[in-house]
């Protein structure tokens, strides 16, 4: 059965209120003006908190920890597993600001900046079908982790273009053999990986006259995964 191992994340604006006064962190209009901020952009209250960077970080994030009930959890510099990442698409974590950093069995640990959303939790839930544990993290964390998407590609292809060239410099062989250090078989291998990984139901290869790009179909919509 799939559920939530964390089901304290329900928005009390009182407690936290009283948090954010005992620290002295803003004062009560300017709290005022913060919920309203939130309404009006129809954003959580912890979101937009957590937007303002001229805040400490560090110790708002415990005190939302605290308010929300659900622990917190620094991103920048974890190591995440690029299978654990792509269990949701990059479009979906950054249009909901959520990062899958940690799987244990049948459980994700799910990064987020407003922890109340249940409706994107439900989401994520449906969508890997396994349960959720819900922490919340900073919105630079966030944007940190979401580059990860980018990199791992473009990484793995420079990984493999240097491994090649080393390779065939060493040996000295056959023209069949020496084909197979041609860094363009190891690529698209790559690229077929990656889609399996992200459940894609086709991939596109498009020429411009300045890059290729490579788009996986993933729930009907294309994203680009790689140029």
């Amino acid at each position: 059965m799939i559920g939530f191992t964390s089901t304290k994340n329900q928005s009390d604006p009182g407690k936290l209120w009283k948090l954010l006064e005992q620290e002295r962190f803003i004062d009560k209009d300017q709290f005022k003006e913060l919920s309203r901020k939130a309404r009006s952009e129809n954003k959580y209250l912890s979101e937009v908190l957590l937007e303002r960077e001229a805040l400490p970080q560090e110790k708002l994030l415990t005190i939302l920890s605290e308010a929300l009930g659900v622990p917190e959890v620094r991103l920048r510099g974890r190591v995440i597993s690029l299978k654990v990442l792509n269990l949701i698409p990059k479009e979906i974590a950054e249009q909901h600001s959520v990062i899958i950093f940690k799987k244990i069995k049948d459980v994700i640990h799910v990064a987020t900046t407003a922890p109340e959303n249940q409706q994107t939790i439900e989401f994520i839930q449906r969508k890997t079908g396994l349960a959720v544990e819900v922490f919340i993290t900073t919105a630079e964390d966030i944007k940190w982790a979401l580059r990860k998407y980018d990199v791992e590609l473009s990484e793995e292809f420079a990984q493999i273009i240097a491994a090649s060239m080393k390779e065939a410099l060493e040996v000295n062989d056959t023209a069949e053999k020496m084909a197979n250090f041609v860094p363009i078989i190891r690529m698209v291998n790559a690229i077929i990986d990656r889609a399996i990984t992200q459940r894609a139901s086709d991939i596109h290869i498009e020429p411009t006259s300045g890059y290729l790009a490579v788009p996986f179909r993933i729930d009907g919509l294309l994203h680009t995964v790689v140029r």
